[in-house]
């Protein structure tokens, strides 16, 4: 035995109700706008399944928002994103997304929307309430569950993620370390 172990990012579980949730805003997102928000405490996942949807989305582009200084964490080099300023108004935002969807769907990922300023935030949620003028627009958020949903998400429907459970974690750790 060496005391090497080897890592690689973990799947996501293939029947998980979160995973379904998701699968489904993708699979609407062909034909109409459709919003999700993702909240679960930290290091429950909600980077992973929002990198996730982004990877297994096929059918337009994947945008990333964030309202911070530089690239957004759960985006990959070279994959696009757009930086919300506290000046951006939820009309301008949403010029932004139907000028980046173009006339294919848009899955645009918002990672710890909780951590953005208000306007930044008020600005997103504007944005989710009219997403149906902007064309095929997907909205994926993740905020922490630890606090209460941001007025700004409180009618974006809602995908809670939960601890594992002592199999569901044992299979993981099997998967992570092969």
């Amino acid at each position: 035995m060496t005391g090497d172990t080897t890592t690689r990012t973990p799947r996501i579980p293939g029947d998980s109700a979160q995973r379904r949730a998701v699968d489904a805003l993708l699979d609407r997102l062909r034909a109409h706008s459709t919003a999700l928000l993702l909240t679960g405490e930290p290091g429950l996942g909600r980077t992973s399944l929002l990198r996730w949807a982004a990877r297994s989305f096929t059918a337009g582009t994947v945008l990333h928002l964030t309202a911070g200084p530089g690239r957004p964490a759960a985006a990959p080099p070279g994959a696009p994103y757009a930086r919300i300023t506290d000046g951006t108004g939820a009309g301008a935002l949403l010029g932004l997304l139907r000028s980046a969807a173009g006339d294919r769907p848009l899955l645009v990922c918002a990672d710890d929307a909780h951590r953005w300023s208000a306007p930044a935030r008020a600005a997103l949620g504007g944005a989710a309430e009219r997403l149906d003028t902007a064309g095929r627009v997907g909205l994926l958020v993740t905020a922490a569950g630890y606090r209460a949903v941001d007025p700004e998400f409180a009618r974006l429907p809602l995908v809670r993620l939960d601890p594992l459970g002592p199999s569901q974690a044992a299979a993981l750790l099997d998967e992570v370390t092969d």
